[in-house]
């Protein structure tokens, strides 16, 4: 049986493969994401693109570490070209929630499978929300 690795340490996501009925253990990566982000923020790469590279990058760091398939994901809202990261309180939560309203926005959906320190898989999805 091929061991299946979720990169990440949020209780949601693994919450998610159980739901799913995939058996799996958690590693959280210690990726840099807020260093990741803002380097390609100010290269220009677009959110769908900043997630998927987020999602590859999480599977990579454990899959090169790792055997069997490794699961890595990340997901960005985009409101209007513009990436909304979680808020760091609730007065900014308040915030992203008063911009959000009525508005359409993006939920950039990213998942990347690894094994042997590739890529083997990938999906983006972008469901559109108001």
């Amino acid at each position: 049986m091929t061991n299946i690795v979720l990169a990440s340490g949020s209780a949601s996501r693994r919450a998610l493969m159980r739901g799913a009925g995939v058996i799996c253990e958690s590693v959280n990566p210690n990726v840099d994401e807020d260093s990741a982000k803002a380097s390609m923020r100010k290269e220009g790469v677009s959110i769908a693109d900043q997630a998927m590279a987020l999602a590859e990058m999480k599977a990579l760091k454990i899959s090169r570490q790792r055997p069997g398939l490794i699961i890595g994901g990340d997901q960005m809202l985009a409101l209007e070209g513009e990436a909304l990261d979680k808020p760091k309180d609730m007065v900014e939560a308040r915030s992203h929630l008063r911009r959000l309203s009525g508005r359409p926005h993006t939920l950039e959906t990213a998942i990347i499978v690894a094994e042997n320190g590739q890529p083997v898989w990938r999906h983006l999805a972008r469901p559109k929300l108001s």
